[in-house]
């Protein structure tokens, strides 16, 4: 069965029913994994066949962490990216507004944003990133469309979202524009941060709040959500993103080694000097640019 199925195409394997995969053994099931993984990377991925775009799953070697391809089809492959570093003043009373869901939506704040996006798109930017905790969950719309209209890439912090059971969520957003036929579209993807800094944790514990649990794929946990990093390809370019203390963490940030050309760090961080043994550390050892941006107020956003 094992030799039958590494005979399948992808969109094959993707049909099959899971009563169909029972009969297989833990290391076959592994085996059958990395084979695929191997093709998923590989140029021929779409078979010819032109899609909107592509979300794979599990692609990871590290069964800590589970990690999601999305490819977006353009049709295009560059060989030069310019990107838009953000240098803003995160005020933190407005993620404290957030966190008290009451977030700070007035207009010379919008005004500000608007103006940073067309500044971009007249410079021709290729892609533009915001710091850590950043931009309003009501203006994802925005920034969305935004995308879509000037084929932007868009990555930026979210303020925290608190839902009803006292949860407060840290998420970073990715938005990828795409092109089908004749017409226009971006993807949001939206990803919870994997692993929260302390001074986060006890900013949000002193307003009541919970904090995420995460659940490893290689352990028994409790945990609400599947830790899990994203693989973008866009345009030819390979890149991941991380929410700021997720750096922090050896293993996480050595996920990517030999995938990627560009790894992006969107922060809200005081400590500098420990970030910057980290980041040109991850670039020597990864292998691939670096693009940090953090609070203004802190400073050292570069490539």
């Amino acid at each position: 069965q094992l030799e039958k199925l590494k005979e399948l195409k992808l969109e094959e394997l993707k049909e099959l029913k899971l009563e169909e995969l029972e009969e297989l053994k833990l290391e076959e099931l592994e085996e059958l994994r990395k084979l695929k993984f191997i093709e998923m990377f590989s140029e021929h991925v779409n078979d010819g066949k032109r899609k909107k775009y592509e979300i794979y799953r599990g692609l990871s070697e590290n069964r800590e962490s589970n990690v999601n391809l999305i490819k977006v089809n353009s049709g295009l492959n560059k060989d030069k990216l310019k990107i838009a570093i953000v240098h803003m003043d995160v005020n933190l009373s407005n993620c404290e507004r957030s966190i008290k869901k009451v977030p700070n939506l007035n207009g010379k704040r919008l005004e500000k944003l608007y103006k940073i996006l067309n500044d971009s798109a007249k410079n021709k930017a290729n892609m533009i990133i915001f710091p850590e905790i950043s931009i309003p969950y009501s203006w994802l719309s925005v920034m969305s469309d935004f995308s879509r209209k000037h084929n932007i890439i868009i990555i930026c912090g979210l303020e925290h979202i608190v839902y009803e059971n006292g949860l407060a969520c840290n998420y970073i957003a990715i938005i990828l524009p795409g092109k089908y036929n004749k017409y226009t579209y971006s993807i949001v993807k939206l990803r919870l941060k994997n692993h929260y800094a302390p001074s986060e944790v006890k900013l949000l514990k002193g307003y009541g709040l919970k904090i995420p649990k995460m659940k490893y794929m290689n352990k028994k946990s409790e945990g609400d959500f599947l830790k899990e990093y994203d693989l973008f390809r866009w345009n030819g370019i390979d890149f991941s993103c991380y929410n700021c203390f997720e750096l922090a963490s050896l293993k996480d940030r050595g996920l990517f080694m030999s995938y990627i050309d560009l790894l992006i760090g969107s922060e809200y961080n005081r400590d500098t000097n420990y970030y910057s043994n980290i980041i040109e550390s991850l670039s020597r050892d990864v292998h691939c640019y670096f693009a940090q941006v953090n609070n203004s107020r802190s400073g050292d956003n570069r490539i």
